[in-house]
This record gives C-alpha cells, sequence and structure tokens, in this order.
C-alpha cells in the first residue's frame, strides 16, 4: 500500500493583509502549525500564528539577497534559501519537523515566504510534500495605511510594496494547488470562506469551521476615510486578484 502523501498548507500575503486572521482561520480547520510561533503584539493583539523558525528562516533568505521585508530586490530572493547551503539545511529539517509528530498536513505563515516561494516549493518538492499555497490579499489603501501607522511607511511606498509582494505571490503559486482570499470576504462573510476552504484542504479540513468562522468575524474594520489615487498598476493588480477570488479563475498578471 502506497504511504500517503503529506500535505504543507501555506498562507502568504502582503504584511498586514490579513494572513494571520487566515492562518489562525485554517489552523481550527485542522492542520497543526509548527511551534513556537510569534506571540501577539500591540499591532496584532490576537497572535500572528507564525512560526520562529520560518520567520527567521525567511528574514536571513530576504538579507542574504540584499534585501529586507520593507526594501531591496525582493524579486530576487526567491532561490536564496536554496543558494546558501546552511539555510538550505536548516529550511529542510524545519520541513521535516513540520510531519515529526506523524502528521500528514501541516501549516505554515510567514509574510516574508511570499517571496521566498520558490525556495520552500522546491524543497517540499524534494522531500515529496505537496504545497497547497492560500494567497490573502486586502485593499491595497487599507494595507498602505496599516503599514504607515505601524511603520511610519509612506502611503505611495507602501501601495508600490502591495504591488510587488502580491504579484510575485501570485506568479509564483500559479502551478501548485491554490486558493485566492480577499481579506474583505474574511470580513464580511466568513462562513462562505470557510465553505470554500473545506474542499481546498480535503481531509485536512474537518476540524470546527463554526469556530473558524468565528475568528473571521472577529477581524478588526476600517473607517471610511478619503481614499488616495491608485497607481495604474497597483489598481489593475487589484482588480485582477479581486476577480480570481470571486470565481477561482486563474490569474495572470504578467
Amino acid at each position: 500500500m502506497p504511504k500517503a502523501r503529506r500535505t504543507l498548507f501555506a498562507v502568504v500575503g502582503m504584511h498586514r493583509s490579513g494572513t494571520s486572521a487566515l492562518a489562525r482561520v485554517m489552523n481550527l480547520l485542522g492542520p497543526p502549525l509548527p511551534e513556537p510561533l510569534l506571540l501577539g503584539m500591540p499591532d496584532n493583539p490576537l497572535g500572528h500564528w507564525e512560526p520562529l523558525e520560518l520567520l527567521d528562516l525567511d528574514t536571513r533568505a530576504l538579507a542574504a539577497a540584499g534585501c529586507s521585508w520593507d526594501s531591496g530586490p525582493l524579486e530576487r530572493a526567491g532561490d536564496a534559501l536554496l543558494a546558501d547551503p546552511a539555510l538550505r539545511r536548516r529550511a529542510t529539517s524545519f520541513l521535516c519537523r513540520c510531519f515529526s509528530r506523524g502528521n500528514l498536513a501541516a501549516l505554515v505563515k510567514d509574510p516574508r515566504q511570499t517571496v521566498v516561494l520558490p525556495s520552500w516549493l522546491a524543497l517540499a518538492d524534494e522531500l515529496g510534500i505537496e504545497t497547497r499555497i492560500a494567497l490573502i490579499f486586502r485593499d491595497p489603501v487599507e494595507v498602505a495605511r496599516s503599514l504607515a501607522a505601524r511603520d511610519g511607511i509612506a502611503i505611495e511606498a507602501g501601495l508600490d510594496l502591495w504591488r510587488r509582494y502580491n504579484r510575485l505571490g501570485e506568479a509564483y503559486s500559479r502551478d501548485v494547488p491554490r486558493i485566492l482570499v480577499d481579506y474583505a470576504d474574511l470580513r464580511r462573510d466568513p462562513e462562505a470562506v470557510v465553505a470554500r476552504l473545506l474542499p481546498f484542504m480535503g481531509e485536512a479540513g474537518a476540524y470546527d469551521p463554526a469556530a473558524a468562522a468565528s475568528v473571521a468575524a472577529g477581524t478588526p474594520r476600517d473607517d471610511a476615510a478619503p481614499r488616495p489615487e491608485l497607481p495604474a498598476e497597483v489598481a489593475e493588480t487589484s482588480a485582477a486578484l479581486k476577480a480570481a477570488a470571486a470565481g477561482d479563475a486563474v490569474v495572470g498578471l504578467g
């Protein structure tokens, strides 16, 4: 009898886009998150649901590519884990530990992983692990305002960072099973998002959809402040992602 294949669910997306909320929802639907996790902070008191080792590996990969999460040549970070032997060994060990308790499904989340995704997909494939990607996106203006409030990043720079993360995440995840989630849908109709997640997650998604919907419904909403005009590429990217999430269509952003 063939051995059952392990499945790694990865939540990716731009910072301040609801990755934490989606990770917790998916965690409640079954797959465990490898501990220890990043604890809640003032900007995210409910918790980040982020494995500390994954966070460290992605941060080091970005540094090896000459960038940080919010600056530098993010497009060069895709293969950074593969290029450094020490990082590659650590990343491989981390993936193995995700399944060390005999579980056949595991969940990881770190916004930085969005731009390091090619490395993680390649390593998982080498280990015979199937990767399924949940790409969550949020209104670019909301993200830019959140970055401005938390990190002092100018609105224009925040919008460009949103564009880069989402375009890279979409491009890197095209060839694996994936689901696109609009953070607005997670806040407005969490039960519908959970209903979409369950078949995507397969046997892993059978634990507690009611609790998951409750977590999603508790995510904060934004006020209706005046909106700046979006740069053309940001507006086009946002429209394409929304259309894809609404119909699970294939989206290509070039």
